[in-house]
């Protein structure tokens, strides 16, 4: 039978709602723009955060049905269920036709009574991202099994300035992933780079990525030439400063 589970408890088997539908669509992309007098159109800042969006709450909702007789013990049913999604607080909410679950908050349980049925629709504002709790395939993921989304890490790899026999700076990653990734990256330079070097040699398993690397700044970068193979990555460089991976799972 189709239901959710909150906070240890399930919407059919504790209180036999019947979900009869639902509603779970995609977040919407935030729109960060501003206008100036008397200038035509706008300036967008929507896609200034590294080339990527942020996005609003998801607005989740569960119809479900009750069934019961006598009344008086339908309308307890009822009651307790209500009381069980208004009080739930800032929880996770598991949908058994979802693989991954949502970050939500209650907002609004609204009912309509046809003798001994009753309708409740219970309203849900959710974190824009799914969560995953299967992470069995995320090696490189260092995460608080308290106050993590199990989605974010990040490595250092950190240059060797060039000098005879002088081994470079490695950084090794092993990715459990089926498909390529590719990450996103932050260039830090080193006080001693006063002629802005950057990277002078930048390798990924022996094979050449990129002449140079360099970012006057730490505004996050893609780097079309980065992209992390399944398996072992070994990447290396010459130089100056550090590169730093964001690897993250993002699902919307």
């Amino acid at each position: 039978m189709s239901s959710i589970t909150i906070n240890g408890k399930n919407s059919y088997t504790d209180f036999g709602a019947l979900l009869t539908s639902r509603s779970t669509p995609p977040p919407s992309i935030r729109d960060i723009s501003a206008t100036i007098p008397y200038r035509n159109g706008d300036i967008c800042f929507t896609y200034q955060n590294g080339g990527k969006p942020t996005y609003d709450t998801r607005t989740l909702t569960y119809k479900f049905v009750f069934m019961d007789c006598p009344k008086t013990a339908l309308r307890k049913t009822v009651a307790d269920f209500e009381n069980w999604i208004l009080s739930a607080g800032e929880c996770d909410l598991y949908d058994d036709a979802e693989i991954y679950h949502y970050k939500t908050r209650a907002i609004s349980c609204a009912e309509s009574e046809k003798g001994y049925h009753v309708e409740v629709t219970a309203t849900f504002k959710a974190q824009p991202y799914k969560i995953s709790d299967d992470f069995s395939d995320k090696g490189f993921d260092d995460f608080s099994f308290e106050n993590d989304c199990l989605n974010l890490t990040n490595m250092t790899l950190t240059a060797i300035k060039m000098a005879p026999h002088a081994p470079m700076g490695v950084l090794r990653i092993y990715l459990y992933s089926d498909v390529p990734i590719k990450p996103r990256l932050i260039y830090r330079r080193s006080a001693d780079d006063t002629d802005k070097v950057g990277f002078t040699y930048f390798q990924n398993n022996g094979a050449d990525i990129s002449e140079k690397v360099y970012r006057p700044t730490e505004k996050p970068f893609d780097m079309d030439e980065l992209i992390l193979q399944p398996g072992v990555n070994t990447l290396s460089a010459y130089g100056f400063g550090s590169l730093t991976l964001d690897l993250h799972e993002e699902v919307l």
